[in-house]
């Protein structure tokens, strides 16, 4: 039996990189088949790997952790998603609408250069959002605050050298039975603060744009930060509107990095 061949982008969005296949080539097995293009070893390498597929005047994301696990939504992805949309020629125009597992997003975009894209995505609303919750953490006990961006964040408003030990212990903390992205946060300024994310399904990551927005959301509900707030991550710097009752506005860029062929083993 001969190996597949599948046509894939890689994309990236300040160091959080994500790999872009049409759902068409990818119909077998979609958990497996990310695992083993997201291996960095052994495979091509990348966060995450995203599936689309187009329907009527907008396109379907679906999108896979480098464990292979599936995700509701990624920020950075979906600006990923619309680079490469865009660089192939296959959306007219500067707005496109997307289909996730948190809702129907939209992104604007705002400039490009060369593969480098700029957009303004309209993430919608933080849903849940709990300040003060208390949970255990071996002998002490820790203040987070916990929302959705149409998936899971905790908050921790921390030293970011702490990630190594605090992501893994609260992606799967029994409070959090569906396991949670992990955000430590630092305030600098009333418009600015330093974030460090721990995603679920994929560990320490450069960047994370719904983990930016339910950063800079749990900064202004906790009094630290107010609109407009600069996420500075490890990776780049991310632009997060939001005003309270409303809607949360993610800026930032996206690239299409490379493009090829992936030989799937049978």
């Amino acid at each position: 039996m001969t190996s597949a061949s599948i046509p894939f982008a890689k994309t990236e969005a300040h160091g959080n990189d994500f790999l872009i296949v049409a759902e068409e080539h990818a119909t077998n097995l979609p958990s497996e088949l990310a695992i083993a293009m997201c291996d960095r070893l052994r495979g091509i390498g990348a966060d995450g790997l995203i599936l689309y597929r187009s329907v009527d005047d907008c396109f379907v994301m679906t999108l896979f952790n480098s464990d292979g696990s599936s995700a509701e939504v990624s920020g950075n992805g979906l600006r990923c998603l619309g680079a490469y949309l865009t660089h192939a020629g296959l959306v007219a125009g500067s707005e496109i609408a997307v289909e996730t597992g948190a809702g129907l997003l939209r992104l604007a975009g705002l400039g490009r250069e060369g593969t480098s894209f700029r957009f303004r995505a309209d993430m919608g609303p933080p849903r849940d959002v709990a300040i003060g919750t208390e949970l255990d953490i071996g002998e002490r006990t820790l203040s987070v605050t916990t929302l959705s961006m149409g998936n899971p964040h905790c908050v921790v408003f921390t030293n970011r050298d702490a990630l190594g030990e605090l992501g893994p212990i609260l992606e799967h903390h029994a409070h959090f039975p569906d396991r949670t992205n992990v955000e430590l946060v630092e305030i600098v300024d009333r418009h600015t603060i330093r974030m460090a994310i721990w995603e679920r399904g994929a560990g320490e990551t450069a960047s994370s744009g719904t983990g930016s927005s339910a950063s800079a959301v749990a900064s202004i509900v906790n009094a630290h930060a107010e609109s407009p707030v600069e996420v500075h991550c490890p990776g780049g710097t991310l632009m997060v509107e939001w005003t309270e009752s409303e809607n949360v506005f993610l800026t930032g860029d996206a690239s299409v990095v490379a493009e090829g062929t992936y030989w799937r083993q049978p």
